[in-house]
């Protein structure tokens, strides 16, 4: 079994935010309010489409979270702690709750004809590295977020709106199996305290897909980054990655409820979040 044992991450204030855009966080007994990801169901959407945009989030009992949503236009990214270059570039996205829906088209953003007037007044929208961009090589877009129970958690994930090509997609776990068993998304699964289980994730046979590099333009296959969650016990490893979709829970001694959450990632924007319940009963 191959564990992950090194990430990159890019630290901002009230969140840790992968390398990829993703949020990330290494503590992985979920104690406190924590967000997991958003989920885009178009990780790379086309000008027109409109994107429907959901935080997973662990909100402790007893508490509630708020949720402000905005999308920037244009940004330099880490470089400039994904600050809009122009404030009015940012523009919030209507809804207060943890799902919005991101419209590009006429109706909406009308994002093409945004860029195409860019194009023509400023001659070109141009990258960090000074090169063009293009629709048809990738616009970036980052979708913002101030969640938790006192607002002050950032979220920050970036959308690529893609004119043409093949768009990414997001992972698919189909079942999660705990100690040989499925557990079944609407029901909890019984399971002994003090004992140490094994979680299996089977993905979907297109979640890995092959895509260009866009800096080599050599063909590559993503490699999956797992994440494991629970608010209970503790899970050896905390991450897996590639084709090692197994991860050991050793549970509490008591007897209780326990939430399993396992986020996977596919490096360039896709992603999937499960959740599964356990009733932890006495040995």
């Amino acid at each position: 079994m191959r564990r992950c044992t090194l990430l990159v991450k890019v630290c901002l204030p009230s969140v840790l935010l992968s390398a990829c855009g993703e949020p990330f966080d290494p503590r992985n007994e979920l104690t406190r309010y924590q967000v997991l990801g958003i989920v885009a169901d178009r990780p790379e959407p086309a000008p027109e489409d409109e994107v429907r945009l959901s935080v997973r989030d662990f909100v402790p009992a007893g508490e509630t979270s708020t949720y402000r949503w905005a999308v920037c236009l244009y940004s330099y990214g880490a470089s400039v702690a994904y600050e809009c270059v122009d404030p009015q570039l940012e523009r919030p996205l209507p809804g207060m709750g943890p799902d919005v829906v991101l419209d590009l088209g006429p109706d909406g953003l009308n994002l093409r004809a945004l860029y195409e007037r860019f194009v023509a007044e400023a001659g070109a929208v141009r990258g960090l590295d000074g090169e063009m961009v293009t629709l048809e090589d990738g616009l970036d877009l980052w979708i913002k977020l101030q969640s938790g129970p006192k607002g002050d958690v950032r979220t920050v994930k970036k959308l690529v709106v893609r004119d043409g090509g093949t768009p990414n997609r997001n992972p698919t776990v189909v079942s999660v199996e705990v100690g040989r068993r499925e557990a079944p998304a609407d029901a909890p699964l019984d399971v002994r305290a003090g004992t140490i289980v094994p979680l299996r994730l089977t993905l979907s046979a297109d979640s890995v897909e092959s895509y260009t590099d866009e800096s080599t333009g050599d063909t590559r296959a993503e490699e999956l980054l797992f994440t494991w969650f629970s608010t209970g016990g503790t899970f050896d490893p905390g991450s897996t990655y590639g084709d090692d979709v197994d991860a050991d829970l050793d549970l509490p001694d008591e007897p209780g409820d326990v939430t399993v959450f396992i986020a996977v990632r596919d490096g360039r924007g896709g992603l999937d979040i499960v959740e599964r319940r356990l009733r932890v009963t006495a040995p």
